[in-house]
C-alpha cells in the first residue's frame, strides 16, 4: 500500500514535473511569442509610423505639388487672362483700325465720287458749251451758205444779165448794121440807079439796056 502510495505520488511528482516542464516551455513559448510579437508590433508600429511619415512626407509633397500645381495653374491662368486681354486689346485696335481703314475708304470714295461730279459736271458744261458753239458754227454756216448762195444767185443773175444785155446789144447791134447795111444798099442802088440813069442819059436810051 505504501509502494503504491510512493509510486503514486512519484508518478504525480513526475507528472507535476512534467507539467510543471511543460508549463514552461509553454510559458517561455509565450513569452517568446510574446517577444516575437512585441518586436513585430514594434517593427509594424516602425512600419506605421514609417508609412505614416511617409504618407505625412508624400502629403507634404502632393500638399506642395498641389500648392505648386495651383500656383501654375494660377499663372497660366493669369497668363491666359492676359493673352485674352492682350488678344481683346488686338481685336478691339484691329476693329478700330478696320473702322478707321472703312472710314478712309469711304472718305475716298466720297471725295472720289465729288471729284467725279465735278467732273461730270464740268463735262456737261463743256458740253452745253460745245453745242451752243456748235449750234451758232452751224447757224453762222448756214448763214453764210445763205449769204454765199445769195452771192452765187446774184453773180448768176448779174452774169445773166451781162449776158442779156451783151446779147441784146449784139442784137441791137446787129439790127443797126442789118439797117445800115440794108440803108447802105439803098443808098448803093440809089446810086446805081442815079450813075444808071446818067449814063442812060449821056449815052441815049437806045444804047442803053432797060
Amino acid at each position: 500500500m505504501q509502494m503504491m502510495s510512493g509510486a503514486l505520488l512519484q508518478m504525480m511528482e513526475q507528472k507535476s514535473t512534467k507539467r510543471a516542464e511543460e508549463l514552461q516551455v509553454a510559458r517561455a513559448r509565450l513569452q517568446k511569442k510574446k517577444d516575437d510579437n512585441a518586436e513585430m508590433n514594434s517593427h509594424i508600429e516602425e512600419a506605421r509610423r514609417n508609412a505614416f511619415m511617409e504618407r505625412e512626407k508624400g502629403a507634404h509633397e502632393r500638399q506642395q505639388r498641389m500648392l505648386e500645381m495651383m500656383e501654375s495653374d494660377r499663372t497660366e491662368q493669369r497668363r491666359f487672362s492676359e493673352e485674352q486681354e492682350q488678344k481683346r486689346i488686338e481685336k478691339i485696335q484691329n476693329v478700330k483700325k478696320r473702322d478707321q481703314n472703312r472710314v478712309e475708304l469711304l472718305q475716298a470714295r466720297q471725295v472720289a465720287v465729288e471729284q467725279n461730279v465735278r467732273q461730270l459736271q464740268a463735262q456737261a458744261v463743256r458740253e452745253n458749251e460745245l453745242k451752243s458753239e456748235r449750234f451758232l458754227l452751224k447757224a453762222a454756216a448756214t448763214k453764210a451758205k445763205v449769204q454765199q448762195q445769195e452771192r452765187v444767185d446774184l453773180y448768176r443773175r448779174q452774169q445773166t444779165k451781162q449776158k442779156l444785155d451783151i446779147d441784146m446789144a449784139r442784137a441791137d447791134k446787129m439790127k443797126w448794121d442789118l439797117a445800115r447795111m440794108l440803108e447802105e444798099r439803098k443808098l448803093a442802088a440809089i446810086e446805081i440807079k442815079r450813075k444808071q440813069e446818067q449814063i442812060k442819059a449821056s449815052v441815049g436810051a437806045k444804047w442803053y439796056p432797060s
